[in-house]
């Protein structure tokens, strides 16, 4: 009776530590699991089978203890009736839970896939951007032709609509990252182009000074003037402030970009 009793116990830890191994000790050369919503309550379904299971094998030594008679014979069918019923119950429940879980985390592998491939490709839409626009890498022709500034500056801006709109199905970080460091230039590109049917060539300082990309020192190093002196720019010159910072800040969000895709 001992032996049979301690086999019981050896059998119902077996059992138990069985059904809560996935929860607190990750497998041998893979990764843990991702937690989801779902992850308490099949874990709560897992004890409470287990504990079934703990009673249902205790209680007829425990019943048969006291004599063995008709009376205890009907109370260990009647526990075991119980006992049959909530496991039943609660592994119908725990079914439905885990193909819920492995539904949702299947959609949510599916959304990876899509959200990596748009990056990548935004990724390597605005490096395409950078080498396009690059000071150094344009010909001439480009770079002598009076409407430069209007042309670079409507070009930013149909690249700022298009990575607002990949960024928006996609990652509200990096959304907020590229607004926050785009917005003077977003700014100063709509500011430019109100000039652009009179195709002026000179911009006032004053306007264009409330921006805080003309009063940093990558300006100041581009420009090389006294900036709180000067009462106005040259088409060329905001073309060297905006390309300056263009290329200097799409590089730093692009390295935004790589960090996202390495979580992914």
């Amino acid at each position: 009776m001992d032996y049979l009793f301690v086999l019981c116990i050896i059998t119902i830890l077996v059992i138990v530590a069985t059904l809560l191994f996935d929860f607190f000790i990750p497998r041998t050369g893979t990764k843990r699991k991702r937690k989801s919503v779902y992850d308490g309550s099949i874990l709560g379904l897992k004890i409470a089978i287990g504990l079934s299971i703990f009673i249902g094998i205790m209680s007829p030594f425990i019943v048969y203890s006291f004599g063995d008679s008709n009376e205890q014979n009907a109370i260990v069918q009647y526990i075991g009736t119980i006992i049959g019923s909530v496991i039943s119950v609660c592994g119908a429940v725990l079914a439905v839970i885990i193909t819920l879980k492995k539904q949702k985390e299947k959609q949510d592998d599916e959304q990876r896939i899509i959200k990596k491939l748009k990056l990548k490709s935004l990724y390597s839409h605005i490096n395409v951007y950078l080498m396009d626009n690059n000071f150094m890498s344009m010909d001439t022709k480009r770079l002598m032709d009076e409407s430069l500034i209007y042309n670079y500056s409507r070009d930013f801006l149909e690249l700022h609509a298009h990575v607002f709109k990949e960024l928006a199905e996609t990652s509200e970080k990096l959304f907020d990252i590229f607004d926050k460091d785009f917005t003077d230039e977003f700014k100063v590109c709509l500011h430019v182009l109100r000039y652009e049917k009179a195709k002026s060539t000179m911009f006032m300082a004053q306007l264009i000074n409330i921006y805080s990309i003309f009063k940093d020192d990558l300006t100041k190093k581009v420009i090389g003037e006294d900036l709180e002196n000067c009462y106005e720019y040259t088409a060329l010159q905001v073309f060297h402030v905006l390309e300056s910072h263009f290329q200097s800040k799409l590089r730093l969000f692009n390295e935004e970009i790589s960090n996202v895709l390495d979580e992914l």
